[in-house]
C-alpha cells in the first residue's frame, strides 16, 4: 500500500513539474491560453490554436454576448491607414444615413467586407457606395466572422435598420468558422440535430471569463490533444451540410421578414480559390446565389497585386471586386428592375 501511495505521490509531483515547465516555456514563447477548450485545434497550427488574440484584436474588437465579438467604434490610423468605425460598430463608407436614403442595403460579412488592411476609401463596399450615392450601404462586416455570425449579425443589428436588401458576402475561408465555438474569441455556433439547426453557446463568455477558465486548465491536456491530433491526423473541417443549412437558414429568415436577399460568393485572392468551387456546395438557388468573378487570375498574369501584405485584398483587388459586384448585381443593389439576359 505504501509503495502504491509513494508511486502516486511521485506521479503527482512529476505531473506538477511538467505542468509548471510547460507554463513557463509556453509563456516565454508568447503562447497564451485564453481558451474554453480546443474545438478548433484540428484545423489550425498548434501555436496559433493555443494563442489568444493579441493587442490588435483587443483594440479592434469588443465582446458581444450573442455575436461573440463586434467592431469597436474608432477613428484611428492603423498601419498608416485611416480606419473609421461608427458608434454602431459599422465601417464608415461615406454614404447617406439610412433614414435619408432612397434605399438601404445591409451587408453582412467578414474581414474582407470590413476592409481589413485597407483605408476607408479603399474598402470594396466604399466603392459600391460611391457608385450608388442615393443608397445607404451599411457594412456589418466583422473580422473573423463565419456565416453563422453573419446570420446572427443580421438578426441582432441589421433587421432594426429596416433594409430593402440584405447581402451575405461569403468567402470560402469563412466556412469552417461555423463549425467551432472558439476562433479568436469564444463564439456561438449552430449544430444540426435531426435536420434542424439549433443555436449553442449563447451567451458567449467574455475574455475575462475565458482567461479565468484557462488559468486552471491543464496545459498537459491541451498539448496532449495537439500531439494526439498530429498522430491521428486532423479532423475534417468541411461539413457542407451544416454550412448549407446555415446559409439557407439565413436566406429563409431574411425572406420571412419580407426583405430581398442575396448571397455573394467572393474569391479570397488565392490561386486555389479563383474558381469558387466551394460556393455551389453551400448556395445553389440561382435567384439568390451569385458567384462573383473579379478577374483575379488575369490580373495576376498581368502582374497586378490583388492581395495586400497580410493576405487581404489590396486596394486594387478591392476595387476589382467592387466593379465585379456592380456589374453582376448593381441593379439589384440600386433597386432597379432587373433586365432578363438575352
Amino acid at each position: 500500500m505504501r509503495t502504491l501511495i509513494r508511486a502516486l505521490g511521485l506521479l503527482l509531483i512529476w505531473t506538477l513539474v511538467v505542468e509548471i515547465v510547460l507554463r513557463i516555456a509556453l509563456g516565454a514563447m508568447g503562447v497564451h491560453w485564453p481558451r474554453m477548450g480546443l474545438s478548433c485545434a484540428p484545423h489550425l497550427p498548434p501555436l496559433r490554436t493555443l494563442a489568444g488574440p493579441g493587442p490588435p484584436f483587443e483594440a479592434a474588437l469588443a465582446h458581444h454576448p450573442v455575436l461573440g465579438w463586434v467592431n469597436r467604434p474608432r477613428s484611428v490610423l492603423e498601419n498608416g491607414l485611416q480606419v473609421t468605425v461608427d458608434a454602431n460598430g459599422f465601417r464608415d463608407l461615406g454614404g447617406p444615413d439610412p433614414t435619408d436614403a432612397s434605399r438601404t442595403v445591409v451587408v453582412v460579412g467578414d474581414s474582407f467586407s470590413f476592409g481589413t488592411d485597407l483605408a476607408d476609401e479603399d474598402v470594396f463596399l466604399a466603392h459600391v457606395q460611391a457608385a450608388l450615392p442615393d443608397v445607404a450601404i451599411v457594412d456589418l462586416g466583422v473580422p473573423i466572422y463565419g456565416p453563422d455570425q453573419m446570420w446572427l449579425s443580421y438578426r441582432e443589428q441589421g433587421r432594426a435598420l429596416a433594409p430593402d436588401l440584405v447581402v451575405m458576402a461569403l468567402l470560402g475561408v469563412d466556412l469552417f468558422r461555423a463549425e467551432h465555438d472558439l476562433i479568436a474569441f469564444p463564439k456561438p455556433r449552430f449544430v444540426l440535430r435531426d435536420g434542424a439547426l439549433a443555436l449553442r453557446g449563447v451567451p458567449a463568455p467574455d475574455r475575462a471569463t475565458t482567461r479565468a477558465v484557462s488559468l486552471f486548465r491543464p496545459r498537459l491536456l491541451d498539448v496532449g490533444l495537439v500531439l494526439a491530433q498530429a498522430v491521428t491526423g486532423p479532423v475534417s473541417s468541411d461539413d457542407p451540410a451544416l454550412q448549407r443549412a446555415i446559409v439557407q437558414g439565413f436566406v429563409d429568415e431574411v425572406r420571412g421578414d419580407g426583405v430581398e436577399v442575396l448571397v455573394l460568393g467572393l474569391p479570397d485572392g488565392s490561386v486555389e480559390d479563383d474558381d469558387l468551387a466551394w460556393f455551389p456546395k453551400v448556395c445553389g438557388d440561382p435567384e439568390v446565389c451569385m458567384a462573383i468573378d473579379p478577374g483575379f487570375a488575369a490580373a495576376r498574369q498581368a502582374g497586378v497585386d490583388v492581395l495586400g501584405p497580410w493576405n487581404h485584398w489590396s486596394p486594387e483587388g478591392s476595387r476589382r471586386v467592387a466593379d465585379a459586384v456592380m456589374a453582376a448585381v448593381g441593379d439589384r443593389l440600386a433597386g432597379r428592375p432587373r433586365v432578363a439576359p438575352e
